[in-house]
Order: C-alpha cells, then structure tokens, then sequence
C-alpha cells in the first residue's frame, strides 16, 4: 500500500515504466527457471555428470543466458543521444520552412 502511495505522485509515464519494468522482471525470473529445469531434465540423461554439480552448472548457465539476453535487449532499447542529436540535425537541415526562413535573411 506504500508503494502505491508513492506510485501515485509519478507522471502516467514513469508508472507504466515502473510497471513494465516489473512484467520484464518477472519474465527474466520464469525464464531462468524454465532453462533451468529443462537443462536439468537434459542432465539427468546423462550418466557421467555427478547430478549436484550438473545442477549447479546449469543452473549458472541459465542465469547467465537469461543476463546475457537482458543485456542484449537493454543495449538495443537504449536511446544514443549523439544518434538522436544527428537525427534531428539531419531533418532540421532538410526542412523547407528552415531553408526559406535563411534565404528570406539573406
């Protein structure tokens, strides 16, 4: 009810950032689990993994996958700002109302 309380005074904006960010890290935690039980279902068919030390490993192995792919998503997802300064430049320098309003200066 705390939470809520301080959600509330957040921008429409920031509360569906806070809300995603919640579904995103609930798919990250389901993801880690079910790599991790079907590598350990993978293990159990072989024989000569001692069965800890294989859970362990795999266990490693799907945390590391599941960092790896929210790194992944997290570098994608990210905004450049020398990108969006060019961006903007580009389309600021090809606008017609911009290059009418320099050559009427001129």
């Amino acid at each position: 009810m705390r939470l809520l309380s301080r959600l509330s005074c957040l921008a429409p904006g920031s509360l569906l950032l806070v809300c995603w960010l919640q579904v995103y890290a609930v798919a990250a935690g389901l993801s880690v689990v079910m790599l991790w039980r079907a590598s350990c279902w993978l293990s159990s068919t072989s024989a000569l993994m001692s069965r800890n030390l294989a859970e362990w490993g795999l266990l490693s192995l799907a945390v590391s996958l599941v960092l790896l792919g929210a790194q992944y998503l997290r570098w994608r997802s990210a905004i450049h700002p020398a990108a969006v300064y060019r961006a903007a430049m580009m389309r600021l320098h090809a606008s017609p109302a911009v290059l009418e309003a320099g050559a009427s200066s001129a």
